[in-house]
């Protein structure tokens, strides 16, 4: 018969007890990874241009109890000859997400919430496609349920490109007439 050591008797405690969750300093710093059974993930496709970019791809959104997550899948697109954002070259060095409430009739907006994330992605000739990095922002449904608009836009060099898509779902009664709601989302 075999003896346990009174210090291999308290890693084993220390163990269990860090297995069943117990800490003394341990807080959240994001939500819960469990999402809420109904609804499901929604997935929607993203085809828009903005001057000299054009975007392709997915977002997501994942809702939680408290929250959504949106997750972007995205390429890039260079048009060097696009009127709007003409510059010879793109080296983007940031996304943007913002929640806010847009007036369309003076295109004045009260931001909510914005979280930046960076990038690194460089476009030197015209027709370069990058694949951007994905991307994941967290917005609580509260802040969700007061915006009547919701974006993402990449960054760089003190140029912007909103993507002109409306991420909020549903998309806002009024809201296709300024950008596009994508089909199913009305």
């Amino acid at each position: 018969m075999s003896r346990i050591s009174g210090s291999c008797l308290l890693i084993a405690l220390s163990l269990s007890a860090a297995a069943s969750g117990c800490s003394s300093n341990s807080s959240p710093t994001t939500p819960s990874a469990t999402p809420t059974p109904t609804p499901p993930t929604l997935t929607f496709p993203i085809q828009a241009s903005y001057g000299t970019l054009h975007f392709n791809g997915t977002f997501a959104r994942v809702e939680y109890a408290t929250s959504y997550e949106y997750i972007f899948q995205l390429t890039a697109t260079f048009n060097a000859n696009a009127r709007t954002n003409h510059v010879p070259t793109i080296h983007l060095g940031g996304m943007t997400f913002d929640a806010g409430q847009l007036d369309p009739t003076v295109w004045k907006t009260q931001v909510l919430y914005e979280q930046f994330q960076s990038i690194s992605a460089d476009f030197t000739v015209d027709g370069d496609v990058r694949q951007l990095p994905q991307a994941a922002f967290w917005l609580d449904k509260a802040t969700e349920a007061q915006a009547n608009h919701v974006t993402l836009t990449v960054v760089g060099g003190g140029t912007m490109w909103p993507i002109p898509v409306e991420l909020k779902v549903p998309c806002p009664a009024t809201w296709g007439t300024v950008w596009p709601c994508p089909p199913g989302r009305q």
